[in-house]
């Protein structure tokens, strides 16, 4: 069983190395509990307890980590769009050279493209995992054979 904690834990360690730069276990943990409805209709299930004592089986928790990366990288990409359109996002020189005067530039517009296929990598990988969940955890409707039983 991996209960929010458990997937906090491996999404900040394991998927941001520790960076408290880019996210923190509370903001992964915030996500995770909030979006609990998701994952239930994703999966046609309905897990549930008190608000941060939710816990999954291994699988339906692999998929919510997925769910959380896939959000994570599409918030990202409409950030990096919105710093293109309104002209802030911070720092986008790359470099600055001084003989002959060149400057590299960040391209703004790759970065939100980068994300957004990232975005669509884990969405992509949720679709097929979601699958195979449901054949995982279906039960046959009907059991034939000599007098209906083995």
């Amino acid at each position: 069983m991996k209960c929010i904690s458990d997937i906090t834990q491996d999404i900040f360690e394991n998927e941001f190395m520790g960076e408290f730069s880019m996210t923190n276990p509370d903001c992964i943990s915030g996500w995770l509990d909030s979006n609990v409805g998701k994952l239930n209709t994703q999966l046609y299930e309905c897990f549930s307890g008190q608000s941060g004592t939710y816990c999954f089986n291994d699988q339906a928790g692999d998929i919510y980590k997925l769910m959380y990366m896939q959000d994570y990288y599409t918030k990202q990409a409409a950030i990096a769009l919105r710093g293109i359109l309104d002209g802030t996002g911070g720092s986008n020189i790359l470099s600055v050279k001084e003989g002959d005067t060149a400057v590299t530039r960040v391209n703004k517009n790759e970065v939100a493209k980068t994300m957004r296929s990232v975005a669509t990598d884990y969405s992509n990988q949720i679709d097929s995992l979601v699958g195979k969940y449901q054949i995982y955890i279906s039960n046959p409707v009907q059991v034939a054979g000599e007098d209906g039983c083995y």
